[in-house]
């Protein structure tokens, strides 16, 4: 967080912002509370940007699944998580699960999205973009004959007397 503009942000106060703080007294900074029931996703969202930062650092891929398994050990050792030792990695040449085939397929390879199945997408309808309906279409398991209702689901803050709303 190298220097700090003025404007809106949303960051968890960590040892980096605290020091550039006391480093510059002149910045009026305001600082609000996480509301306990987003401290798990916030907390999550903070710690998978510095973990990504840590992986990076490191070149071997054995180093980076072995951080990875001791990250999750440490989480496992922490109340009652043994159920979390379940999700330390597994060593492989091909660490990622990219389909089930069919029985009925000869072969693999089924149609796959342009976009990451791991990665949120904004569809704008942007000639750039992919187009949504030929997205769904290639996720969709091909026995679903159709796709019969799409939902969103947009945060809003809560209201003042602490309830939250939620549409779709």
């Amino acid at each position: 967080m190298a220097g700090l503009p003025d404007g809106l942000y949303e960051s968890i106060f960590d040892e980096d912002l605290r020091d550039i703080l006391e480093d510059r007294p002149e910045l009026r900074a305001v600082f609000g509370k996480i509301e306990a029931d987003e401290e798990p996703s916030r907390y999550a969202a903070f710690l998978a940007k510095v973990l990504e930062r840590a992986l990076h650092l490191e070149v071997n891929s054995a180093a980076r699944v072995n951080l990875c398994n001791a990250i999750v050990e440490r989480l496992a050792s922490v109340s009652d998580g043994n159920h979390l030792l379940a999700h330390r990695l597994v060593p492989a040449e091909k660490p990622v699960l990219l389909e089930i085939t069919p029985s009925r397929y000869l072969q693999p390879g089924m149609p796959r999205p342009e976009t990451p199945l791991s990665e949120s997408s904004l569809f704008t309808g942007s000639p750039s973009d992919p187009q949504l309906v030929h997205e769904l279409l290639q996720e969709k398991p091909r026995n679903i004959p159709r796709i019969h209702n799409f939902s969103r689901f947009f945060r809003r803050p809560p209201s003042k007397s602490g309830v939250s709303v939620r549409s779709s």
